[in-house]
């Protein structure tokens, strides 16, 4: 997953910024990528997999898009997920 919006922040700071959000979308690698083996990306790995759950993925060229929404956010899924979006037209 890219950093971007959190620049190098030790991962404690980093763990403290998602939990203040209510979605995060999240872009890297496509599946079957091996993870990055540093501390930030494990740290965003545990909380997305322990604070959030995937509610849309997007597979563009060479990359994975998934939006995460919070696991305890009260309003319904389909207030929680957002529609996906159309794929560009194409000329």
């Amino acid at each position: 997953m890219g950093s971007a919006g959190t620049g190098e922040v030790p991962p404690r700071q980093l763990r403290d910024r998602m939990l203040r959000e209510r979605r995060i979308i999240a872009v890297g690698d496509p599946g079957g990528a091996p993870a990055d083996a540093v501390p930030g990306e494990a740290v965003k790995r545990e909380v997305l997999d322990r604070h959030f759950r995937a509610c849309g993925e997007l597979l563009p060229r060479g990359a994975r898009v998934v939006v995460y929404v919070r696991d305890d956010d009260a309003r319904d899924d389909d207030a929680r997920c957002p529609a996906a979006p159309s794929p560009p037209a194409r000329p």
